[in-house]
């Protein structure tokens, strides 16, 4: 039987001049974290599909869902969650706030400086190894 505490969730590794793009969580449980922009996948949908729609609807820019980079389980109080990230590249636009507070393109030396939600750590530690 699926467990339906765990949340399938997919996220952006968006890269340009050797920078990612982070973005800072408006959301009350969250709030003030920061992450690497993504979403809920769908009934149906595809993880890739997720994140190209995600993007849209969080950043306003058309991307293209690549590589996949790696995969975290984690645990929050009250549910688990599977976090999947991706490679994506911007095919069109410019990242626009609608539901985050912040963006920023950062680099990777600078990327332990924030203070980003638990899931999202083992991502910052292999980009940092990596780049």
């Amino acid at each position: 039987m699926k467990n339906l505490n765990i949340k399938r969730v997919c996220c952006g590794i968006i890269l340009e001049d050797r920078r990612v793009l982070i973005a800072r969580r408006n959301d009350v449980n969250f709030k003030g974290l920061w992450e690497f922009p993504g979403g809920k996948v769908m009934e149906g949908e595809s993880d890739k599909a997720c994140l190209e729609r995600e993007l849209m609807e969080e950043l306003n820019i058309k991307t293209q869902a690549g590589d996949f980079f790696c995969e975290v389980f984690h645990s929050y109080s009250g549910f688990e969650i599977h976090l999947l990230a991706y490679y994506a590249k911007i095919e069109q636009g410019k990242p626009k706030l609608s539901e985050h507070s912040e963006i920023e393109w950062v680099s990777f030396s600078d990327l332990n400086n924030y203070n980003f939600l638990v899931a999202d750590i083992p991502i910052v530690d292999k980009l940092s190894k990596l780049y």
